[in-house]
């Protein structure tokens, strides 16, 4: 990749401050700096613990005050509105937090190949909803002691014990009209 080099000439040489063309091309190659930085290579990159990450900074992906059951939920309802869903409502049930959706935005076309089966498993870019954005479905997963979901025909356990699963089996059995819900019992971590 090559730059062409711009300069401005002093007052001296053109009479005022006008903008100079210098016609030689400079390849990146032909500049080194040396701030004293040490250069990475790949013997120093290690793997990074996602779950970890989020957990150690939370303030990137949910401001100053950390992760809360409503931050999590109305970013999940934000994506699921993006990806095609006309009607999406949060429900609070004891300990439950739960989306309710009348598409199943889990399993939609979208750019980032997400979907139930994978969906809890790291974080995944959103392009639809712009640059640097991504999946909060993840962060229920996180910030949970009890994480499912279920469809028209089929409840599903993502994380918790078999009673997690028959309360929430219970708790959906009461909802109509619903293509996706997700439900999860938020636990703070710090």
């Amino acid at each position: 990749m090559k730059f062409k080099s711009h300069s401005l000439r002093s007052v001296e040489q053109t009479g005022s401050f006008v903008p100079y063309y210098n016609p030689r091309v400079i390849a990146l190659s032909d500049v080194s700096y040396d701030f004293g930085v040490q250069m990475y290579t790949k013997e120093n990159l290690e793997p990074l613990d996602v779950e970890k990450h989020v957990i150690e900074n939370q303030n990137m992906y949910f401001g100053s005050l950390g992760a809360t059951a409503p931050s999590i939920c109305s970013q999940i309802v934000e994506g699921a509105l993006i990806l095609g869903s006309n009607n999406v409502s949060i429900l609070n049930n004891g300990d439950w937090s739960c989306i309710v959706s009348d598409f199943d935005w889990l399993n939609a076309n979208g750019e980032s190949n997400l979907n139930s089966q994978n969906a809890f498993s790291g974080m995944f870019p959103f392009p639809e909803a712009g640059i640097n954005s991504c999946r909060f479905e993840y962060f229920a997963y996180v910030f949970s002691s009890a994480l499912e979901i279920a469809n028209e025909h089929d409840v599903k356990m993502i994380k918790g014990d078999s009673s997690d699963l028959e309360e929430f089996t219970q708790l959906t059995s009461n909802i109509s009209s619903f293509k996706r819900i997700l439900g999860f019992k938020f636990i703070s971590v710090i």
